[in-house]
């Protein structure tokens, strides 16, 4: 009953402080941004390290565990394989659009419609 209220306060007392649509948007609007940067920050991250995991995985499997030609794959070998396919998903929901974003930021806007 509440929501109901305060949605029809702000539709009927424009000028009401406490109940009117500019306060309603504005909180909206600073809600959606946080979720965002929160959203942001977490997919960063979580890419970061899963990108450490595959490389650091390939890196000490390699080092440890080298192949021999000839010689059917093993295990961890084949594990290796899989971590370049991780890498590659790690980066495209992590750090791959960056750049785009970033080049986006940094042209010249007068040539926009």
């Amino acid at each position: 009953m509440q929501p109901l209220f305060i949605l029809l306060m702000a539709l009927v007392v424009p000028g009401h402080q406490d109940y009117g649509l500019h306060k309603l948007t504005h909180l909206h609007s600073e809600h959606i941004r946080k979720i965002a940067n929160w959203v942001v920050q977490w997919s960063l991250l979580v890419g970061s390290a899963g990108q450490a995991f595959a490389m650091l995985y390939i890196g000490i499997n390699s080092a440890v565990n080298p192949t021999k030609a000839g010689e059917p794959l093993t295990g961890t070998s084949t594990f290796s394989i899989v971590c370049v396919y991780l890498f590659v998903v790690f980066y495209s929901f992590g750090w791959g659009p960056v750049p785009f974003v970033l080049s986006s930021e940094c042209s010249p806007n007068h040539g926009e419609f």
